[in-house]
């Protein structure tokens, strides 16, 4: 067989493979291995430890209250960025599925540094960094004791060439996941 038929077929045999696995972002959630809460994940260039999963009505960064008949889903994780070089991809590090609230594809409203209250722009290398990640939500979508999916997504670097922006990597991908209810502790 000619190089570029093999090449071809190579190619078609590793995308029929991947589709029966899930595909690249598809993965089926109970695909994903659990991580305990209080476990540390390691991601490529990220240590993601989640430490409470909450309801709130208050921010607990800012102390800004949520809208009349809102409240906050909390995330509390600790990052450490594990590369050299400052890391602006923590926001989509995590996210949560609450049936009937939230989504898997939903983001977080805003993550913050918790000690000092403000914005984070990037994690430091080396440097573990307390967050919360909050989604809004009406007061009546969930309840302590509801079930939440925590999941844990990961990015890859995809080309080492020096890009200012996060071509360099693919999308966001999920990698492991927590399975517990509101409020429990680890």
């Amino acid at each position: 067989m000619p190089w570029p038929l093999t090449v071809v077929a190579a190619a078609a045999a590793v995308v029929a493979i991947v589709a029966l696995i899930g595909g690249f972002n598809d993965v089926p959630v109970e695909r994903l291995p659990l991580v305990e809460m209080g476990e540390t994940h390691e991601g490529s260039e990220i240590l993601t430890t989640v430490t409470s999963v909450y309801l709130t009505t208050v921010n607990p960064a800012t102390g800004t209250p949520a809208e009349a008949g809102e409240q906050f889903l909390a995330v509390n994780a600790t990052l450490e960025n594990t590369s050299t070089r400052p890391n602006l991809w923590q926001r989509d590090t995590i996210r949560v599925v609450v049936d009937g609230a939230i989504e898997p594809e939903e983001q977080s409203d805003s993550n913050v540094e918790v000690p000092g209250n403000r914005g984070i722009s990037f994690l430091q290398a080396g440097l573990p960094t307390d967050l919360v990640y909050l989604w809004r939500i009406k007061t009546t979508d969930a309840t302590p004791g509801d079930d939440v999916i925590v999941g844990i997504f990961d990015r890859f670097r995809v080309t080492n060439d020096p890009v200012f922006d996060d071509t360099a990597y693919t999308s966001p991908t999920p990698v492991a996941r927590i399975v517990t209810t509101i409020g429990a502790q680890p």
